[in-house]
C-alpha cells in the first residue's frame, strides 16, 4: 500500500506542477506579465466597441488648436468707382492673421454708374482674389435688382462668385440651395454660418420675391435639421437691413429661435454710408437676436466679428 501510494503522489506531481508553473508568466526582469483581455457585454454578444461623442458645440476644444473664438471679418458697399479700388485691395490684404475667412455682404457697384456690365463682376472677382484669407460673397441690391436687366445681372454675378470661395485655400464644407446657389451654409469651428439672398428695392416680380424668400426658409429649416446639436451660435448674412419686404422670411426664421435656443446674430451691408458700426435688435420682442449695421467699405477697413463661448458675451465686435 506504501508503494502504491507513493507511486500516485509522483504521478500527480507529473501531472500538476507543470500546469501550475504555466500560470504564470515570468518576464526578464522577474516581474509578472499582465496581459488585457476581451470582454463581453452582459448578453455575450462579445466585445463592445467603445463610441466617440460628438464634441459639445458650447464648449472649446481642448489641445494645441483650441478655438478660443471664430473670427471672420465683414465689408460692402465697395467698390464703387475706380479710384476706390486700391483702398480696397489693400483693405483686404490686411486683413489680421486672426480671420478665418471674410465676407462681403453685397453693393460691389454703383448699379446706375456701372451700368451691371458683366466684366463688371469678373474684375471685381479679380479684385478679390488678392486677399490671403478666403472671401465668401453676398449678392446685393447693386448687383443685380438695381440693374437695367436685373435677371441677366443675376446670371453674371453668379458666373463670378458662386462657389468663389473655392480660388482658396480653406477647410470649409459649404452647403448651397439647390433652387438659389447664391444661398449658402456651412458649420465652422461650431458656428452655423447662412449666406442669404436678402435684398431692398423694387419688386419687378412679386412672386419671384416670394419664392425666394420661401426657398430660403426651406434651405434654412433643413440645415437646422442637419446640423441638429452640432452648433452653438447661429450667425446670418444678407445685404438688406430687416424691413417689411422680407418680413415672410424674418417671421418663419423668428418663430424658430425659442426652439433653437442658440443665440443669433444677422449681419447686413450699410445703409447710409455711415463710417461706425450699429449693433441694434431689429425683431422688436425678440431682443435675443442682434443686428448688425457694416460699416461702408469705401470709407472703413473691415469689420472684425468674434463668436465666442462666453454666455454673457456671445458676439465681439471690433
Amino acid at each position: 500500500r506504501i508503494i502504491l501510494a507513493l507511486v500516485l503522489f509522483v504521478v500527480l506531481l507529473i501531472i500538476v506542477v507543470p500546469t501550475l508553473l504555466k500560470t504564470v508568466d515570468f518576464g526578464s526582469s522577474g516581474n509578472n506579465t499582465v496581459t488585457a483581455s476581451r470582454t463581453t457585454d452582459s448578453e455575450g454578444q462579445g466585445e463592445q466597441d467603445d463610441k466617440t461623442e460628438a464634441p459639445d458645440p458650447d464648449v472649446p476644444v481642448e489641445g494645441e488648436k483650441a478655438v478660443e473664438m471664430t473670427t471672420f471679418y465683414v465689408t460692402s458697399n465697395a467698390p464703387y468707382r475706380k479710384d476706390q479700388e486700391d483702398k480696397f485691395v489693400e483693405d483686404l490684404q490686411n486683413v489680421p492673421d486672426d480671420a478665418d475667412f471674410l465676407v462681403h455682404l453685397g453693393n460691389i457697384q454703383d448699379a446706375v454708374a456701372s451700368g451691371c456690365q458683366s466684366s463688371r463682376y469678373e474684375h471685381v472677382g479679380k479684385l478679390m482674389l488678392e486677399s490671403p484669407r478666403p472671401v465668401f460673397s453676398i449678392v446685393g441690391a447693386e448687383d443685380w435688382l438695381k440693374c437695367p436687366d436685373p435677371s441677366a445681372s443675376l446670371d453674371g454675378w453668379l458666373e463670378s462668385f458662386e462657389d468663389f470661395e473655392f480660388n482658396f485655400v480653406g477647410d470649409f464644407d459649404v452647403k448651397r440651395s439647390s433652387e438659389r446657389p447664391e444661398v449658402f451654409s456651412m458649420l465652422h469651428d461650431g458656428v452655423l454660418f447662412f449666406g442669404l439672398h436678402l435684398v431692398s428695392g423694387k419688386v419687378n416680380d412679386v412672386d419671384d420675391w416670394l419664392d425666394r424668400h420661401k426657398e430660403q426658409i426651406d434651405f434654412y429649416f433643413g440645415m437646422l435639421n442637419f446640423f441638429e446639436e452640432e452648433f452653438r451660435a447661429i450667425v446670418m448674412l444678407g445685404n438688406a437691413a430687416p424691413s417689411d419686404q422680407q418680413q415672410d422670411f424674418w417671421d418663419a426664421v423668428l418663430a424658430s429661435v425659442d426652439g433653437v435656443g442658440k443665440p443669433m446674430v444677422y449681419l447686413h451691408a450699410n445703409t447710409d454710408n455711415g463710417q461706425s458700426v450699429r449693433l441694434y435688435t431689429p425683431f422688436g420682442e425678440h431682443q435675443q437676436v442682434l443686428g448688425i449695421e457694416v460699416p461702408d467699405g469705401r470709407s472703413s477697413a473691415p469689420l472684425r466679428v468674434g463668436v465666442t463661448f462666453d454666455e454673457s458675451a456671445n458676439f465681439q465686435i471690433g
